[in-house]
């Protein structure tokens, strides 16, 4: 059973790594709107990825994390989080504004357009919570802080050529 937890750890560390260094480079060049919904569709696959491996990991050691001592003190440190309160009101904001919206589908799933409806604000705030979770070590904290710059290499490389009058793109 052990090593199905180790396996749903590495799910949720390659989830991290891969929202903060993949996402941001995504694009659809075939699309209209080449940003937005590449990367909201890949973020939300990461997010249901890494919510089976969360659960996952829960249920591979259920005595480790289920005994009276541990859900207690996990519940303390929760609660004496100073991003609880302010998430839970925008996310308890966001909800009503949607239950309560002209258009519920679009507010759900997003404009097509831009695909950032409460769908991509559930994915994000899942993958936050299971990397606040999960995030121990300072091998990880390192390996996090470099997937984060690893991103701002090639966005220079690619805009320099297009600023300059090179651009690749043929506009007519």
């Amino acid at each position: 059973m052990r090593t199905l937890g180790r396996f749903a750890e590495g799910v949720l560390e390659a989830g991290w790594l891969s929202t903060v260094a993949l996402v941001p480079l995504v694009v659809d060049k075939t699309s209209a709107q080449a940003f937005e919904p590449a990367k909201a569709g890949v973020l939300s696959a990461i997010a249901v990825l890494m919510a089976v491996a969360w659960v996952t990991l829960r249920l591979s050691s259920p005595a480790h994390y289920a005994t009276p001592i541990a859900v207690s003190a996990r519940l303390r440190a929760t609660l004496r989080s100073p991003l609880l309160l302010p998430v839970a009101v925008f996310l308890t904001f966001t909800l009503v504004a949607t239950m309560f919206s002209l258009s519920p589908a679009e507010s759900v799933w997003g404009h097509r357009g831009r695909a950032a409806g409460v769908i991509t604000l559930l994915a994000q705030l899942l993958i936050c919570a299971a990397t606040a979770a999960n995030l121990r070590s300072s091998d990880q904290r390192r390996r996090l802080v470099t997937s984060l710059l690893l991103p701002s290499i090639p966005s220079p490389s690619r805009s320099t050529p297009s600023v300059s009058g090179w651009s690749s793109s043929r506009s007519s």
